[in-house]
């Protein structure tokens, strides 16, 4: 398969798993396959039943917890919905669907930070007097210009599965970094 033939693929898939997904509690790839051919989609029901690797994977996918499954498809809508948004031509497009959980420019600014700087960790310190700082475990402070929103902005991180958060004590948190996020950082490197 070739890879626009393969990105319309998965696209397509993942966006009835969207709407299939919305509509039931429990569900198995018959259903799925069933559902498929009810709204007029053969053709991805044949892709899918001529692969069984993929028939495997959606099935895995589809009897998870109803709520977890929500969750996944709604951060991959965000981050794909932000990448595009930054992209020359896709951005207007973009800018038209609501995103509820949309990265703001200081989370990629944080995130972009973290990425390139190779570290394996950043830490959230708090002082004495409340003011925060975000270290990279490399040596140096992670940038940021709005104080009142960086743990937001750093917590919008962690819902998006792009770091993990690990507490330390009631208010220092440590971070790392995630393959998701090296690949999501990548994306947007004309976006410098």
């Amino acid at each position: 398969m070739d890879a626009i033939t393969l990105a319309n693929s998965f696209a397509a898939i993942v966006g009835l798993l969207v709407t299939f997904q919305s509509t039931r509690d429990q569900a198995n790839i018959s259903d799925f396959l069933e559902w498929l051919r009810e709204n007029n989609n053969e053709n991805t029901a044949i892709v899918i039943e001529n692969d069984i690797e993929l028939q495997r994977q959606l099935s895995v996918f589809i009897s998870q917890n109803h709520e977890e499954v929500m969750a996944q498809l709604t951060t991959l809508n965000s981050l794909m919905v932000s990448v595009a948004s930054r992209m020359d031509g896709l951005s207007g497009l973009a800018s038209t669907f609501e995103l509820n959980n949309s990265l703001s420019d200081q989370a990629i600014g944080v995130l972009r930070q973290f990425v390139n700087s190779k570290s394996k960790s950043i830490y959230r310190v708090e002082t004495i007097d409340g003011e925060v700082n975000y270290l990279l475990m490399s040596d140096g402070n992670i940038e940021y210009d709005d104080s009142r929103f960086i743990d937001a902005d750093v917590q919008s991180l962690v819902d998006n599965k792009l770091i993990t958060k690990e507490a330390l004590s009631s208010s220092d948190f440590s971070y790392g970094i995630t393959r998701q996020a090296v690949v999501f950082i990548e994306s947007l490197k004309s976006d410098v």
